[in-house]
């Protein structure tokens, strides 16, 4: 379960960072957050990495 998450945030950051020129006045703080979806969901994933093999 927690690979799922992990993987669905990654893909909810790289929507968002994508996204995020579309909104000029909120690039900045869109990038941050997208960014920080991104990582945390990288690292929520390899921590549920051990289960899965």
């Amino acid at each position: 379960m927690a690979g799922f998450v992990g993987l669905l945030s990654v893909v909810v950051g790289a929507i968002v960072a994508y996204a995020s020129d579309r909104f000029p006045a909120h690039f900045e703080s869109l990038e941050t957050g997208a960014g920080f979806l991104m990582i945390s969901g990288l690292a929520l994933s390899s921590y549920a990495l051990p289960a899965v093999v």
